[in-house]
């Protein structure tokens, strides 16, 4: 599992001084994470056989992404109003198009995961329905492979939102804009910090 901080493409254009998504940025981030997690399957161990057979068969992995909440925030986009409902479809479906297609071209490169069946695959419900582009679609079966049977996850991000220093973690809204986060301290010295101001 690994997740795109979306605070990171949040940028302000050094003329007109205005606020925007870095497309670009995302999209070869997304490229170079697909790679990446992957790579971290050849070098992964597992408690049981069973896992170890999951892992080389499928070559799951599990892209996400953190900070959205407060790259709203700081795109001027209130969460949940239908400028920021439009910002988050395009956001998720260039996330998908784009995990996807890494995994095809990676596919290509490396090899396909080995329970891969590309007449089964490519005639699937899933993939039939699936909302990405056509002519990616097309891209993708005319390349006819794929390395990791599963590529996106959003896990739980709240440590790793906090040791990045965004406000929000995972997909969440900013609930506030600052608070006091306690890790585990004795309750004697938790009132002495308190008592300082901590």
């Amino acid at each position: 599992l690994g997740s795109l901080n979306a605070v990171k493409y949040v940028k302000i254009d050094p003329v007109t001084r205005e606020v925007y998504f870095d497309w670009k940025s995302f999209t070869d981030s997304i490229k170079i994470a697909v790679r990446f997690l992957d790579n971290i399957n050849d070098i992964s161990t597992t408690p049981l056989p069973e896992y170890d057979s999951s892992l080389i068969e499928k070559r799951r992995i599990g892209l996400g992404v953190m900070g959205l909440g407060s790259a709203l925030l700081m795109l001027g986009l209130r969460y949940g109003s239908e400028e920021s409902k439009a910002f988050v479809e395009h956001f998720f479906l260039c996330k998908a198009t784009n995990e996807i297609l890494a995994s095809a071209q990676l596919g290509k490169e490396k090899g396909s995961f080995i329970l891969f069946n590309k007449k089964k695959y490519f005639n699937t419900y899933w993939w039939k329905n699936l909302c990405i582009p056509e002519s990616i679609k097309d891209e993708i079966e005319k390349i006819g492979c794929m390395r990791n049977s599963h590529r996106s996850a959003n896990a739980p991000t709240g440590n790793t939102g906090i040791y990045a220093g965004i406000v929000s973690g995972g997909i969440e809204p900013v609930f506030m804009k600052q608070y006091t986060r306690w890790a585990i301290v004795v309750d004697n010295e938790k009132r002495k910090l308190i008592k300082k101001g901590i």
